[in-house]
C-alpha cells in the first residue's frame, strides 16, 4: 500500500498542483487556483503528516484532518465505487473436495457435499477507515472481502497491487439492490469492528498498562492522605484505646471533621479512578470508504449440514483472489475465527468466541436465535 503522503501528492499534482517532499512526512505545495477555491487553502502551504508539527503556513494533513476530508470535494462520487473483472486460475473442484472436511471445521456437526457447480458471482472488497481514540490516538485503512453468496468475510491488505494484473474492466455489471448492497455494508462493518479490535491488541494492551500504572500511583496517594489522617486519629486517642471506639472526652468535633475529611478523601479517590477509566476507554470509529465488485467465475460446492436430526444446506466456495476456500461466516459477528459450532434450533453457524460469549454451565446459547427472539419481542 503506499504511503500516504505519496498518494496525496499524487491527487494534488493531477488537479494542477507543483508538489514537493520535504523531510520525512512533509509536502511543500503551490496549489492551482482550482485547489484555492476547492479546498480553502493558500496558495502555497506545507503540509505535515504527523500532529503537533502545524505551523504558520503549515496544515495537518492525516486521515483525521480537516485538509484530507477536503479532498473529497476533487471527487465528488467517484471512486466510491467501481466494478472488475477477475481473471481466474483454472483449478479443478475435485481435487478440492477431497479436503473439504479440513476445510470447514465443524466441532459438532457433520456435512454431506451434495453437488458442485462453476458460477459467477460478484465478490465486495470494501475499504474502510478507522480511527481508535484513548487517551492516545491510532487510525489507518484496511479492507473486507465480502461474499454475497453465504456472507464469508475476510481481512485483505495490500490486496490491490496483486489484483492489477489480474482484473479487466467488466464487460456487463450485475445488478444489485439497495437493500442487498446495506446488507453487505451491515455484515462488512461487524466483520470489521472485530478485525480492528484483533489488530490494535498491542495498542489495547499499552492503554492497559498505562490505565493500571496510573490508578495505582492515585492508590498510593490517597492512601498517604488517609495513612496521616490516621495518625492525627490515633494522636487524638487515649492510650490502649481503639479508634474505631473514641472516649466521650475527645473532642468530637474535631474528631468529627478528621472523619468527614477522610470521607472526602476517598470519595475524591473514587472520581479520580473513574476520570482515569473514561481517560483510557477505547472509542473506536470505522467508515467505509469505497466499494470495488469483483466479478469472477468460482467453484460453489453445495453442502447439507447435519446436527442431530436437523439438516440445512448451505453452500461453501473456492475463493481466487485468496486461492483458498472462502472460510465459514459467524452468522453472530461475521468474523471469521478458527472452529465453529452449530446451534441445535435453527442450525446457525456461531465461532468460538461468540459461544464463548453465550454460554452457560450446561449449554451454550446461541446470539443469533437469541437476537432474532430480541427482535420478535419488541415487534
Amino acid at each position: 500500500m503506499r504511503p500516504l503522503p505519496e498518494v496525496i501528492a499524487g491527487i494534488l499534482e493531477l488537479h494542477g498542483a507543483v508538489v514537493e517532499k520535504v523531510g520525512a512526512d512533509g509536502l511543500d505545495v503551490i496549489a492551482s487556483p482550482e485547489l484555492v477555491r476547492l479546498l480553502g487553502v493558500p496558495e502555497y502551504h506545507r503540509l505535515s503528516f504527523v500532529g503537533g508539527n502545524e505551523g504558520k503556513n503549515s496544515l495537518y494533513a492525516s486521515y483525521d484532518s480537516d485538509y484530507f476530508r477536503s479532498l473529497e470535494h476533487l471527487f465528488n462520487d467517484r471512486g466510491r465505487r467501481a466494478a472488475v473483472a477477475l481473471l481466474h486460475p483454472t483449478v479443478r473442484p475435485e481435487r478440492i473436495a477431497e479436503t473439504l472436511a479440513d476445510r470447514i471445521p465443524l466441532t459438532n456437526a457433520t456435512f454431506r457435499l451434495e453437488r458442485i457447480e462453476e458460477l459467477t458471482i460478484s465478490y465486495f472488497l470494501i475499504y474502510f477507515h478507522f480511527v481508535a481514540l484513548s487517551d492516545d490516538r491510532h487510525d489507518g485503512m484496511f479492507s473486507v472481502l465480502v461474499n454475497p453468496l453465504n456472507f464469508s468475510t475476510a481481512l485483505l491488505e495490500y490486496v490491490l497491487e496483486d489484483l492489477v494484473e489480474k482484473i479487466r474492466p467488466a464487460a456487463v455489471v450485475e445488478e444489485i439492490s439497495a437493500a442487498e448492497m446495506m446488507k453487505i455494508l451491515k455484515i462488512s462493518h461487524m466483520a470489521a469492528t472485530g478485525m480492528v479490535r484483533d489488530r490494535l491488541t498491542d495498542f489495547i494492551r499499552s492503554a492497559e498498562r498505562r490505565l493500571n500504572r496510573d490508578v495505582k500511583r492515585v492508590y498510593e496517594y490517597y492512601e498517604t492522605l488517609k495513612e496521616e489522617i490516621r495518625r492525627r486519629f490515633q494522636k487524638k486517642m487515649p492510650q490502649g484505646k481503639e479508634v474505631s471506639s473514641p472516649p466521650e472526652s475527645a473532642n468530637r468535633e474535631e474528631m468529627e471533621a478528621l472523619r468527614t475529611r477522610q470521607e472526602a478523601i476517598d470519595a475524591e479517590r473514587q472520581w479520580k479512578v473513574q476520570d482515569l477509566i473514561a481517560k483510557y476507554a477505547l472509542r473506536i470509529k470505522i467508515d467505509p470508504l469505497c466499494v470495488i465488485q469483483i466479478q469472477t467465475a468460482v467453484p460453489v460446492f453445495f453442502i447439507t449440514i447435519k446436527r442431530r436430526l436437523s439438516s440445512r444446506p448451505f453452500t461453501v466456495t473456492y475463493n481466487p483472489l485468496l486461492k483458498r476456500v472462502d472460510a465459514l461466516p459467524c452468522e453472530s459477528c461475521f468474523h471469521p475465527s478458527g472452529a465453529y459450532t452449530i446451534c441445535d434450533d435453527k442450525l446457525h453457524i456461531v465461532c468460538n468466541r461468540c459461544i464463548g460469549a453465550n454460554s452457560t454451565s450446561r449449554k451454550f446459547l446461541c446470539p443469533v436465535c437469541g437476537a432474532n427472539r430480541g427482535a420478535k419481542d419488541k415487534v
